[in-house]
């Protein structure tokens, strides 16, 4: 499961970093194919595969909003804390499928994703995260990770496409 983890993110970075840069608030489309590894014995993608599937998604939102490299500039990272899921279809091994991801909300505390796994148009899964980004010990809100990075915040920003400096 580790190798296929890893061989997967290795796979979105190097799309996400050829894809073009988004708006911190814009949803995003990752397309992709459930392997053999991530099927349950019932043929379908096991529940908490389908988290992990999302990671993904994460993942290349971070990237490709810029938000990574602010992160890593100040020594942030982000950990799930709560997660809410609706399962709907399931989801079969090398049926493509759209994961879209999308930055929702923050407060001090919590920032908030909502990720969605379509087939053919139809929710298959939907899921609501709440990601506590924790820098130096402490938990900290995507505007102090911003204003750490020397960013000013504004609803400019918010569309804007952050560009690493």
């Amino acid at each position: 499961m580790l190798a296929s983890y890893l061989f997967r993110a290795s796979l979105t970075t190097a799309r996400a970093f050829a894809q073009p840069r988004v708006g911190l608030l814009d949803t995003i489309e990752l397309p992709f194919s459930a392997w053999p590894d991530d099927l349950d014995w019932n043929g379908h993608v096991n529940n908490g595969r389908v988290l992990t599937l999302m990671d993904q998604g994460r993942l290349d939102h971070l990237i490709r909003t810029g938000l990574l490299s602010v992160m890593l500039k100040a020594r942030a990272r982000p950990i799930v804390a709560k997660a809410e899921i609706s399962f709907r279809r399931e989801i079969f091994a090398f049926k493509r499928s759209t994961l879209t991801t999308r930055l929702e909300s923050w407060n001090e505390k919590r920032t908030y994703f909502v990720h969605q796994i379509l087939r053919r148009g139809e929710v298959c899964a939907e899921a609501r995260l709440a990601i506590a980004v924790r820098a130096g010990g402490k938990t900290i809100s995507v505007e102090e990770l911003l204003r750490r990075a020397g960013a000013e915040v504004t609803p400019e920003l918010l569309a804007a496409k952050l560009t690493p400096s």
